[in-house]
């Protein structure tokens, strides 16, 4: 018994003698280091007590592999190291406490990657000072390369003081506990980890930041493999989330990707308070979920248009669904140089509450009452080439339009009811009465395919003068039956319009804005109750009408036209192709070569 009490003494002071005289010299840290290009570990003091507990001041681990570089530090911990294990690129923990520590993460590119121009705003990463990596031919192929994989368990973090992936930055002081398990590509588990904080700044994206006055989370989430990892695998997430604080609308930004189309949706402007309550059980968002924000002063910019007012976002969890509505009031409506009031700008937003579910948020965007002051302004919206400017009027503006997720579309109506409107042309000055109903039946982000048909226009009790005489109480109603936008398609615009005027003069005063016509033809304008029907194609050298039919009282016309710039004025379109004009008993075939016009017998001219 002597000699084993003697043994057992000799080997317990040969291990704490031995292996902390051992952790005082240079010699562990440089074993750690034997693959700096992978890891890493510096550290001022190291001392165990405990067989494989270690505790160690100033902790600096350094780890990178090809996609992803890690520091992580302590002031002090203490727990079941296992340093050794960096060699084989696993960072494995048990029991451990941590004081004082900070974990930063940033993403390893290769040479002309667009992230480059964001390298100043990522974290640096000590013993790693280059984020671009050198892609070479000699690189090993991709089921060769091994990742950093790290396993933490039965964790408790004191004053958690940094956490900062790529561009996103927490700050503050933090009681952390819990465990993980992170295999790149391959698993993530999420144990217990419980995370509360009473003065918090996470920053977003530079330079949009937020101030927490409280901010607490707990999360499960269950073996979840990377390799096949999306909004599916959140069935798998238990927790809950409470924060109350104050942030700039462009820390939004970042979490706007749900709403379809959100691609053009952006907001700045002044702080205001942030609150937001929320559960979440196995992956669903439960009943009693609340957000609200508010600011003073925001640019909120919408696709197709901006609005600055003031904002309003609420949501809520009831009955199984999710509703978020964002709404600026008093807003002043932008588009270029064009602005109307409008008493409320909305953005609605709904969806399941299931968290898998979230890509597949509906939304609508109303415009209710923006009124234009001054319809002068929507000069700033209309091609040059269309020889038609706005000299007065005022009008209203309403729109609402429905978004969908998949595929992300649009679809909805937008009109415009306009007053004491008086437009000019090269031709005529036309004043009156006007109501547009533009209708989008569809919409494509991906593509910008836009299809319109069935848009309306009506302009009523107008007057219109060509500068000799005057037209009183005309009228000019026009539909567009088809109206298909593909800017990808081998034609841009296909459409065919329906068109109905009290007179032939309006509608003549309006195409001689654009097209070169002979003056000759003015002289046969005056005739009462038009329909005009013309099918449209844009193409690359211009405009082709290939079937075109008027009837009025007095005239009847049908041909196929080609519209192409004119070389002296490329602003104005010149006519190619024929019609054949009825006129009473009288037949005559016109034809067109630009500004050469020929009469021509009608059988001579082309009809389709």
């Amino acid at each position: 018994m002597r000699r084993l009490g003697w043994g057992v003494l000799s080997l317990c002071v040969l291990y704490w003698g031995g292996l902390n005289a051992l952790l005082a010299t240079p010699l562990p840290e440089a074993l750690f280091n034997l693959v700096p290009h992978s890891a890493q570990i510096h550290y001022s003091r190291a001392w165990t007590v405990v067989p494989l507990r270690f505790e160690v001041r100033d902790l600096r681990v350094s780890i990178q592999d090809r996609l992803v570089q890690v520091a992580i530090a302590a002031d002090a911990a203490r727990g079941d190291l296992r340093p050794w294990a960096l060699r084989e690129l696993r960072f494995v923990g048990k029991h451990l406490v941590g004081e004082g520590v900070t974990f930063r993460l940033r993403p390893r590119m290769s040479v002309g990657d667009p992230r480059e121009a964001f390298i100043t705003e990522l974290p640096p990463i000590p013993g790693y000072e280059e984020v671009v990596r050198d892609v070479s031919a000699h690189e090993v192929q991709a089921k060769d390369i091994r990742y950093i994989s790290i396993d933490l368990s039965d964790v408790t973090i004191h004053h958690l003081r940094e956490i900062w992936i790529d561009r996103v930055r927490y700050t503050g002081a933090a009681e952390v506990s819990g465990g993980m398990l992170y295999e790149p590509f391959r698993r993530l588990r999420l144990d217990d980890v419980h995370f509360a904080d009473a003065n918090a700044v996470l920053v977003a994206v530079e330079p949009h930041a937020a101030t927490f006055q409280a901010l607490e989370f707990e999360v499960n989430l269950a073996d979840s493999m990377l390799d096949t990892f999306g909004f599916a695998e959140l069935v798998r997430l238990d927790g809950h989330l409470t924060l109350a604080g104050t942030t700039d609308p462009g820390f939004l930004n970042a979490y706007l990707s749900n709403v379809p189309g959100s691609e053009g949706l952006r907001l700045e402007g002044n702080s205001g308070p942030l609150s937001l309550k929320l559960a979440v059980r196995r992956g669903r968002v439960a009943d009693g979920a609340r957000l609200s924000y508010s600011s003073s002063d925001v640019s909120a910019q919408f696709p197709w248009f901006g609005a600055v007012g003031d904002l309003d976002v609420t949501g809520a969890a009831t009955g199984g669904r999710l509703a978020v509505e964002a709404v600026v009031s008093d807003a002043a409506v932008r588009r270029g140089s064009l602005v109307a009031r409008a008493p409320r700008v909305s953005l609605s937003a709904s969806s399941d509450a299931s968290l898998p579910q979230l890509p597949l948020m509906t939304a609508v965007l109303s415009l209710e009452g923006a009124r234009l002051g001054d319809l002068r302004q929507l000069d700033e919206v209309l091609p040059p080439s269309a020889g038609l400017r706005v000299a007065k009027g005022t009008g209203r503006i309403d729109a609402k339009l429905w978004l969908d997720p998949k595929p992300a579309r649009a679809h909805g109506v937008v009109s415009l009811a306009a007053k004491d409107v008086v437009v000019r042309s090269r031709a005529a000055t036309i004043s009156g009465q006007l109501t547009l109903e533009a209708r989008v039946r569809a919409f494509d982000f991906a593509s910008g395919a836009l299809d319109v048909s069935g848009s309306t226009l009506h302009i009523d009790d107008a007057t219109v003068s060509d500068g000799l005489a005057n037209w009183k109480d005309q009228w000019l109603h026009a539909r567009l039956a088809r109206g298909v936008h593909s800017p990808r398609g081998k034609l841009p615009w296909i459409s065919h319009v329906e068109l109905g005027a009290s007179n032939l003069q309006p509608l003549y005063a309006l195409i001689a804005a654009n097209v070169e016509l002979p003056r000759a033809a003015g002289l046969f304008a005056d005739s009462p109750n038009v329909r005009l029907v013309l099918d449209l194609q844009a193409q690359a050298d211009g405009l082709s009408l290939p079937a075109v039919t008027l009837t009025s009282q007095t005239v009847r016309l049908e041909g196929a036209v080609m519209l192409r710039p004119s070389p002296r004025m490329p602003e104005l379109l010149q006519p190619w192709g024929g019609v054949v004009v009825h006129v009473g008993l009288i037949n005559v075939g016109v034809q067109f070569a630009g500004d050469q016009v020929s009469v021509v017998a009608p059988r001579e001219v082309p009809v389709r």
